[in-house]
């Protein structure tokens, strides 16, 4: 009895190790399956379906360019700070 009483803790403290691992892989938000990218002015953004833009500063400008050939359109950041939330 003692022996599967010290077996049973073992495996559940391996467990919660395993659980409460972080090897901060490329999630760099809190939010389970969220990705927050920093902009780069200058740079073009595609966005997919349910990605958010955040204004980090008042004066961020974004320029969207809409292509209606290919259904999409790219976002741009002029000035400021901005940031895409990717789920």
């Amino acid at each position: 009895m003692k022996k599967i009483l010290i077996s049973l803790a073992t495996l559940l403290l391996v467990i919660n190790f395993i659980g409460c691992s972080n090897d901060g892989s490329s999630d760099t938000s809190s939010n389970k399956g969220e990705v927050v990218e920093a902009m780069v002015i200058d740079v073009n953004y595609t966005l997919a379906i349910g990605d958010k833009l955040n204004r980090l500063t008042d004066n961020a400008t974004i320029e969207i360019t809409q292509n209606s050939k290919e259904n999409e359109a790219v976002y741009t950041l002029i000035m400021g700070e901005a940031e895409i939330v990717r789920y």
